[in-house]
Parts: C-alpha cells; structure tokens; sequence
C-alpha cells in the first residue's frame, strides 16, 4: 500500500487524501498537502476540521453520507480561498470513495480536481458569446447540439435546453427554402466540414422552431482538442431581404 501510494499518489496532479472514520487525515499526497499549503506529514493525524472550516462545512456532510451508506459520491462542488490569498477564489470537484477492510468502512478516500481555470474560461465564453451579434452553435463529433448563444436563440426561436443534445441538421438546417428536404450527406456545409476544414457558405437555409426558413451566410470552425477533431462551431448571421420601410432613404434638402 505504502509503495503504491509512493509510486501513484503522491506524484499525481489530482488531490487524494484518506480519512478514517473519526475525519483524520491517514494518507495526503503532495498535490493535496501543496493545495492546503503544508507537507503532507504535517496533516497526518489532524482533521480538516480543525484546519480548513470553511472546507470541512461542505466537504463534511458528502464524507459522512459515504461513510454512513458504504456508497460513494461524485463531482461534488466546493468553493473556497486561495491559501495565503484572502482575494482570490478556487474552485473543485471532489469524488468520495469508501475505503473497506474486512467488510467494514475503514474511512474514505477522496479526490479533488481543481477546476477553477476551466469554470472560468467558461464563464468567459458565456460572457462573450451572450453579446456576439451573430448566431453561434456548437456540436459534438455526432452533431449534437452542444450550445447555442443569443442571438442564435433569438432567430431560431428555439431555447439551447430545447435544442442541446438534439442532431443540428434534422431541427435547424434539414430543408430548403421551398421545403424539400435535404440529407445530411447532402449538405454542403456539413460534408465540406466533417474533415475538419473552415468552410464558409452563402446562401444556406436555416429552419425555425415555427417551421419558417431564413437565408443564411455562415462559417464552420472545427473544434479540435489536441489532434482529435471534437465537432464544429457554426457561426451564421440572417440575410433575409429587409422589408422596403427599412430601406427607404429619406433626404433633407435644405
């Protein structure tokens, strides 16, 4: 256990630390030790209580639950300050863990991810994409809806909670202007990107939630994590004619 714990544990850079049932710290590896600015060695023994209350009123009752069902928990939420910073705030998801011996709860383990760059880059793309005039939505590598911004919303009508996990093509961009319908190996915009290419389109027809269609300029970016093509974000913008009183010059002539 103790070579295991050497070995895997304590190099990680996820937080891992085991209480026994009374919520002491038995076992803290360096990522865990490092986020609570101490040695691990200096844990041994003491509780999170003691040390960290703001931590222990929302990671205690999670630990408690497991301890008492013998069922763990996962990606539970916990916010707190930066260790020797009052301004700054972190963010983690703990995953609880029972630990057994002899067919007994002996404690429980549990792993911390922080997220706090993540939730806020996050953050940051909902604040942009919340202003961005033109309609933005994301899928996934099957072309399901990922999210879709405001002003995407606004002129399809539909909500993302409507729209999110449902194929792009049949709901938004299955159907020509006159109504014919139109297969996704069909789609110009859809084929030339699924290799992962930018393509940019004029003249694309958009559906409504109303079953309206709208002509539409738009640009597909694929969305890659490392090598690996992740889907695409579709950035469109209406184009429909404007009504003749919007395109009245009115002239003073003085």
């Amino acid at each position: 256990e103790r070579a295991l714990l050497t070995a895997v544990l304590h190099p990680a850079r996820v937080a891992f630390v085991y209480l026994d049932p009374e919520a002491r710290f038995v076992r803290v590896n360096d990522e865990a030790a490092a986020t609570f600015g101490r040695r691990p060695d200096d844990l041994i023994g003491t509780t999170p209580a003691a040390l960290f209350p703001w931590l222990w009123e929302q990671a205690g009752p999670p630990f408690r639950q497991v301890l008492d069902t013998g069922e763990p928990l996962r990606a539970v939420p916990v916010v707190g300050p930066t260790v020797g910073d009052g301004q700054s705030v972190r963010e983690w998801l703990l995953s609880y863990y029972p630990v057994r011996l002899a067919g007994e709860t002996a404690g429980v383990g549990i792993v911390a991810v922080d997220i706090t760059d993540r939730m806020h880059s996050e953050r940051v793309r909902t604040a942009v994409m919340s202003q961005v005039t033109d309609g933005v939505f994301t899928e996934d590598s099957d072309g399901r809806l990922t999210s879709l911004n405001r002003a995407g919303s606004r002129m399809l009508g539909w909500a993302e909670s409507e729209l999110r996990g449902r194929q792009t093509h049949e709901v938004i961009h299955f159907q020509t202007a006159d109504g014919k319908p139109v297969a996704a190996a069909d789609s110009p915009l859809r084929a030339n990107a699924a290799p992962g290419r930018i393509v940019r389109a004029v003249g694309e027809i958009f559906t409504r939630k109303d079953g309206s269609t709208f002509p539409v300029t738009c640009t597909a970016v694929p969305l890659r994590i490392g090598t690996t093509l992740e889907g695409m974000a579709v950035i469109f913008r209406d184009v429909s004619p404007q009504p003749a009183a919007r395109q009245r010059i009115r002239v003073l002539v003085a």
